[in-house]
């Protein structure tokens, strides 16, 4: 039932640094929030269903105790039993019963769940170093494009004593095209990630106009790259969808423009439903049967 909304958020982060480097993070919670209200209803009524069948086990269970109770009130009346025995009973049997059966009911759950919820919660709670949405910060009004790594180290966190720049500078002016050589590892997809700030350098600057990327907005910083990468990415979704997913106001002339650009405008035409073909997860929609 949730299987269109969980294709969202999975296709957001398999391709979470494609994501990132456009400022589509708000378009992919949009369209997870567009999969969750089409399934609404349905899950209001199974979450319904579920409530009221674990009302109804309650009911059962407080239906027991209170003919526990009446045929106790009976069993005193008859003179079956003393009133002190009576309710001795009574009160040991109903405690008893609460405190076995509750506790091993949940703690199946709370054991299974536990280490999985605290990694949730350390996630949720964490706080970026990088703050996409500080207004305070640069957005100026051009951008010439000149681009600088002045004496920069760099190490990723997640093994900080790999140190995969070290003291590493380059300068690209606006207009420039540079290639960037180098064997497996060696720090080029590196370089493009500080550029589009995914990561702060541990020392040293990246410069954008002789101002240190800290400055700007990264919104605004973002909006002003364009990035092809190494292995190509598609969506689930429709080919017109991914083809503007950097730029959602482009026009129609626009984006058949950028298909003709990459010579697939013709292969598209010949779908029969042409820029709206849904491709499926990575494409595999577009792949031709036996």
């Amino acid at each position: 039932m949730h299987r269109k909304a969980s294709l969202v958020l999975e296709d957001a982060v398999r391709n979470i640094y494609t994501v990132v480097a456009f400022c589509a993070g708000n378009k992919v919670m949009d369209l997870y929030r567009l999969q969750l209200q089409k399934i609404f209803k349905q899950s209001f009524v199974l979450g319904m269903t579920i409530g009221f069948g674990f009302g109804f086990s309650q009911f059962l269970l407080f239906a027991c105790n209170a003919l526990l109770l009446w045929y106790t009130a009976y069993s005193v009346k008859n003179q079956k039993v003393d009133l002190h025995t009576a309710l001795k009973e009574y009160m040991v049997f109903s405690f008893a019963t609460f405190a076995l059966v509750e506790p091993f009911g949940l703690a199946p759950y709370i054991l299974k769940r536990r280490k999985s919820l605290i990694s949730v919660f350390e996630i949720i709670d964490r706080e970026p170093k990088i703050d996409p949405d500080d207004n305070s910060a640069l957005k100026p009004p051009n951008v010439y494009g000149s681009i600088e790594l002045k004496n920069v180290d760099f190490c990723y966190p997640s093994r900080p004593e790999v140190l995969v720049l070290s003291n590493f500078s380059l300068k690209v002016n606006g207009g420039q095209t540079v290639a960037v050589v180098g064997v497996s590892g060696s720090g080029k997809s590196t370089i493009i990630s500080l550029i589009e700030r995914l990561y702060d350098p541990v020392a040293g600057q990246v410069l954008l106009d002789g101002r240190d990327l800290k400055l700007y907005n990264l919104r605004w910083l973002r909006s002003h790259l364009g990035l092809v990468q190494q292995e190509p990415i598609i969506f689930s979704t429709t080919i017109r969808e991914n083809i503007i997913y950097a730029r959602h106001n482009a026009s129609e002339a626009e984006m058949k423009e950028a298909a003709r650009i990459a010579n697939a405008h013709h292969f598209i035409s010949s779908l029969p439903h042409g820029y709206d073909t849904h491709v499926g997860m990575r494409g595999v929609d577009l792949t031709p049967g036996p």
